[in-house]
């Protein structure tokens, strides 16, 4: 299994998920909670089990850095919050139909975030800003993301945190109207 590194803001920090029952509930609470379930796709994990299944695949697949999020001090891990991930892309992504310039860029990663519990309180635009950083520290050229239409709040923090509109789309797997999203290695630096 991978090691990650551990991210270090402000108000929170991110590192490796508690791998215990306690935390699978909490996060399986978060996928089924309908305050958060109107901005997340469609959910596959539907006991803690199957969350606890996800985590090890993440935690095993070379092309996904997936990280738990806690607010508070660093290594205090009773207070998890959500989750973040990139996860390395290729030629058949479905974000190169939906972007002219895909193929001018070597390392291209998709940017995931779920804030599960504290929204509005700053957190996923630090959390962002730390993953972000990361990816861009590491030679990533490019990151994008897909994020539905009605999500304001994350649309937001993206955009806060330099993302870039590309296009609205229909999500693949729900349906749903989302807007792709782009920043680059430059739009990083600018910023």
């Amino acid at each position: 299994m991978k090691s990650l590194p551990t991210l270090i803001g402000e108000n929170l920090w991110l590192g490796d998920f508690p791998f215990n029952q306690w935390f699978y509930e909490k996060y399986h609470s978060w996928l089924h909670n309908p305050q958060v379930e109107p901005f997340i796709g469609p959910v596959s994990e539907n006991s803690p089990e199957e969350v606890k299944d996800m985590l090890i695949e993440n935690k095993i697949d070379e092309k996904i850095k997936h990280w738990c999020i806690y607010y508070g001090p660093y290594y205090d891990n009773k207070s998890p919050i959500g989750d973040g991930s990139l996860g390395r892309l290729n030629h058949q992504s479905e974000f190169a139909e939906l972007d002219k310039d895909y193929f001018n860029f070597k390392k291209l990663e998709e940017f995931t975030i779920l804030i599960g519990e504290g929204r509005g309180k700053g957190i996923g635009t630090e959390a962002t800003s730390l993953i972000l950083n990361h990816a861009f520290s590491t030679g990533t050229d490019a990151v994008y993301l897909g994020v539905y239409i009605n999500n304001l709040g994350g649309i937001k923090v993206y955009e806060r945190n330099g993302f870039q509109t590309l296009r609205t789309a229909k999500d693949k797997y729900s349906g749903k109207e989302e807007l792709i999203m782009r920043i680059t290695s430059k739009d990083w630096k600018r910023r």
